[in-house]
């Protein structure tokens, strides 16, 4: 039986899928690390959200990037989701 991968290994499998325009799998990565219990939600949430726009489907991003600005008021993620958003 093989262990589960933890949330920390999956945020870094999702930002290295992310980097190599791997959007599907950067996509399940994410929602697998937020399956999981863990305090990365907001950059696990990040990669989700950015692989969704890649992915076409902003729409369903956007729910995702509302509660992003809530988590991380900064805004500091706001500059690469601009970017992806513009292809």
């Amino acid at each position: 039986m093989s262990l589960p991968i933890r949330p920390a290994a999956l945020l870094t499998r999702a930002e290295e899928a992310y980097r190599a325009r791997r959007w599907a799998e950067a996509l399940a990565h994410a929602e697998a690390g937020l399956a999981a219990p863990g305090d990365l939600r907001s950059a696990l949430l990040r990669y989700k959200a950015l692989a969704l726009i890649r992915l076409g489907r902003a729409d369903e991003a956007e729910e995702l990037l509302t509660e992003l600005m809530v988590e991380a008021p900064d805004g500091a993620f706001m500059a690469e989701v601009a970017a992806a958003m513009a292809g």
